[in-house]
């Protein structure tokens, strides 16, 4: 719901909120192929699982590259 109300925003500041084919163009983009939504549903489903844990997934080396990118040398 966030989002579409945020993309409205933008579209009424663009002069957008009314032309059809811009609509269609941003819902092809977030829901078409292959579309950022349909991109997150599967790991948003498996977040939400009763079954998941963080545990279950090793991100210990997605750690530790953030920390050397976004910290340097205080890592």
């Amino acid at each position: 719901v966030f989002s579409a109300v945020h993309l409205a925003q933008l579209m009424k500041e663009d002069g957008q909120l009314f032309n059809m084919k811009s609509w269609l163009g941003a819902v092809n983009y977030m829901w078409g192929k292959p579309g950022v939504f349909r991109k997150l549903l599967p790991s948003y489903f498996k977040y939400y699982s009763p079954k998941f844990h963080p545990w279950q997934h090793d991100a210990r080396a997605l750690v530790e590259k953030a920390k050397k990118k976004w910290l340097g040398d205080w890592a």
